[in-house]
């Protein structure tokens, strides 16, 4: 059996003052996530450092797990909608789970416009009144977390240093990326897999000082942006497509099957039997997990 898109906050297994309240919750679904990562065969992961945390959190061979890049979905003409960002100056943060407090912070005097858009969880954490260059939406539709991009000067993406320790933040700079919006980030392990220095302008994370200085930097040089958001469009492209992830998934999953076929089974399957569970693996596109039968893939998206 494999898991698709395995993921788990590993900062939800360190108690703290701040999860107290949480902790019979938190517990529970560690547990839960262990016994899952015990029984299947292979999880697939979207960042490289997961292997090692997950394999050290949860007890299991990193072997277990397998990182395959994700993809941007560029197929959708909505999605690849550029160059409408107006006169105005407006630097936008966006996504669930990010340092909003470090994002004010940086930019609380700034000259230019700032722009929050972020999940429920989000607003219950930030301050009930925004500074004046502020402005704040939650929960918005797919169309309107587009045109927000489309709007920005610049796309902020502010990961927690400590928190929300995995897979995180990837579609949202993906969709920035489609977009050609240059894109400042957190230093963090989320995006490492992704963009190095020569496609995203990275600050320390946390520090709301260095953010606003990239934030200077990069609205100040245009022939920084246009590199950071030629070589970023260039890259996405070229290596993060969805075939590439359909094409990897496959392969993880047939290795998966033969080993499973090898270890359960002492008679070889006939041609005609394994090509036929190949082709209904292809034919299924997206997968997430194949049956313990070792004549056949059984996939969900």
């Amino acid at each position: 059996m494999v898991y698709q898109g395995f993921e788990f906050d590993i900062s939800r297994a360190r108690l703290g003052k701040a999860r107290v309240s949480h902790f019979v919750r938190d517990r529970i679904s560690l547990a839960m996530h262990g016994f899952v990562l015990k029984v299947i065969d292979l999880a697939v992961v979207h960042t490289t450092a997961e292997v090692q945390l997950y394999s050290e959190q949860f007890q299991v061979p990193p072997a277990k797990l397998s990182f395959i890049p994700y993809f941007h979905y560029g197929t959708d003409p909505e999605a690849v909608r550029t160059n409408e960002a107006g006169n105005e100056v407006r630097v936008l943060a966006i996504g669930r789970h990010r340092d909003f407090d470090c994002f004010i912070a940086a930019n609380r005097s700034s000259s230019w416009k700032n722009v929050i858009v972020a999940g429920d969880s989000d607003r219950k954490a930030l301050p009930s009144t925004l500074p004046a260059n502020f402005l704040a939406s939650f929960e918005v539709s797919r169309e309107e977390y587009r045109d927000q991009i489309l709007r920005a000067t610049v796309v902020v993406l502010p990961f927690y240093e400590h928190r929300w320790q995995r897979a995180l933040g990837h579609i949202a700079m993906f969709e920035a990326m489609l977009k050609k919006k240059p894109i400042v980030a957190a230093r963090s392990f989320q995006l490492r897999d992704y963009a190095t220095d020569d496609e995203v302008l990275y600050y320390r994370a946390g520090d709301a000082a260095d953010l606003r200085q990239q934030l200077e930097r990069l609205l100040t040089d245009k022939s920084l942006r246009d590199r950071l958001i030629t070589n970023a469009y260039e890259r996405l492209t070229r290596e993060f497509t969805r075939e590439q992830y359909i094409s990897r998934l496959l392969e993880v999953c047939h290795i998966a099957c033969d080993e499973k076929s090898a270890d359960r089974q002492p008679v070889r399957l006939r041609e005609t039997e394994s090509l036929a569970s190949a082709k209904a693996c292809e034919t299924a596109g997206v997968a997430a997990s194949h049956s313990l039968s070792p004549t056949s893939c059984d996939f969900k998206a």
